[in-house]
């Protein structure tokens, strides 16, 4: 049944049977749209208001026009994230690709499903088709699993620093790897807590309270330990002896003041500091850029690396890459989750890697979850990788397990 609606008013409406909405300000585009959908088949209602929208059952497909109206586009994406499930989405836009650009960025990084973005006005044949092409993968899509129970929320601070207190901070270690033969050449340690009842935590449910209590150096100190431990471990498997080890610092570290801090907690655990890098998560940077810039080059002075992680995201800026003494930079996950559908995503990730390398530093894609993010991070020219594709965070014994199930002569 074909159906095509014009609804402008606000008052009380049923639930919406047809699978497409087009939504949008102008009038004469968006009746044009629904018309054309209609036409080939694809029952659709035109909505020239928000309010309408929302008091409707969620379409399969949301056809959303940015442009200027009635409708305050921006609060759309926000209002979609809160829908469950929330619709596909095609956007049409006459402002240039980098509104399209942006809309399409925000709705991706908020879990919504961007099936394509189309210049206004819109090719009839391309929008019946990115419709089309929804509406069947949703046709053949296996049943939708349960939803996902609520994260667990962050256990009391006398709790955790009484954990901490006994032994139960733990290094877990992430593989780093070579993008162009895919060979390990390090690991990140990552924290983990085990608790007697819960199992192991991850830092969600542990770390805050500890930053907030002070004991940031406590737990830094507690990671190069286990870094230490886990060198010494895996050296059978490392004959070279050229893996690095990177360890995160907590932002209140240069807070003490004392750029030698750093050095000393290194010496005592017996860690040798050629094999480590200093990993700083862009995000704990704060603008005391002179007190980062005392601590991170006493580690670069005493034959350590420095990483930037995180980078592109939190409060970045150019600037960091020149007022901190870097060996290596981490580009951020989205950048990577977002050129898996994005060709302008794809070119900014390849000019974030020249950029570095430019810059003397050694890049690094995180977040490769999937064979095709793989091959964009190789085809983008990366010099290293790290994502549950390649490899998971896991305890020493079980990354020494994987280890010699890897190379069974070591």
């Amino acid at each position: 049944m074909n159906v095509v609606k014009f609804v402008a008013g606000k008052a009380r409406a049923a639930p919406a049977v047809a699978p497409v909405v087009v939504l949008g300000s102008d009038l004469s585009h968006g009746w044009a749209c629904a018309q054309a959908l209609n036409a080939a088949g694809i029952a659709t209602e035109y909505l020239h208001s928000l309010d309408v929208y929302l008091e409707r059952s969620t379409p399969q497909v949301l056809v959303l026009d940015i442009a200027p109206g009635d409708i305050d586009v921006c609060t759309v994406i926000p209002m979609l994230h809160r829908l469950s499930p929330s619709p596909g989405l095609v956007l049409l836009s006459a402002h240039g690709a980098s509104v399209l650009r942006s809309f399409a960025a925000n709705a991706k990084t908020v879990g919504i499903d961007v099936i394509g973005t189309l210049a206004k006005p819109a090719d009839p044949a391309l929008l019946v088709a990115l419709v089309n092409g929804r509406l069947e993968k949703e046709e053949h899509a296996p049943p939708t699993a349960a939803p996902l129970r609520p994260a667990p929320k962050p256990l009391a601070a006398a709790e955790i620093l009484n954990l901490l207190d006994a032994g139960a901070a733990e290094t877990f270690l992430q593989p780093k790897f070579r993008l162009k033969d895919l060979e390990i050449v390090g690991f990140e340690a990552l924290v983990r807590m085990r608790h007697p009842e819960l199992g192991v935590l991850t830092p969600a449910r542990f770390l805050d309270a500890l930053l907030t209590n002070g004991a940031g150096p406590a737990l830094t100190h507690r990671m190069l330990q286990g870094t230490a431990q886990s060198l010494k471990r895996l050296a059978p498997y490392n004959p070279a002896g050229d893996w690095h080890y990177a360890v995160n610092v907590t932002g209140d570290l240069p807070i003490q003041d004392n750029p030698q801090w750093l050095r000393k907690h290194v010496e005592a655990v017996g860690l040798d500091p050629a094999r480590l890098i200093i990993e700083v998560p862009e995000g704990t940077l704060s603008n005391d850029f002179s007190a980062w810039h005392r601590v991170l080059t006493q580690a670069r002075l005493m034959g350590s690396g420095v990483s930037l992680d995180d980078f592109g995201c939190h409060a970045a800026n150019l600037e960091r890459l020149l007022l901190l003494p870097l060996s290596e930079v981490k580009v951020d996950r989205m950048f990577i989750e977002h050129a898996v559908h994005d060709q302008d995503a794809r070119r900014l990730l390849e000019s974030m890697n020249l950029m570095v390398k430019n810059l003397g530093l050694v890049s690094v894609v995180e977040g490769i979850a999937s064979p095709e993010m793989l091959a964009i991070a190789v085809e983008a020219g990366f010099d290293l990788g790290q994502g549950f594709h390649l490899g998971v965070p896991l305890s020493l014994s079980a990354t020494e397990a994987l280890l010699a199930a890897r190379n069974p002569a070591a």
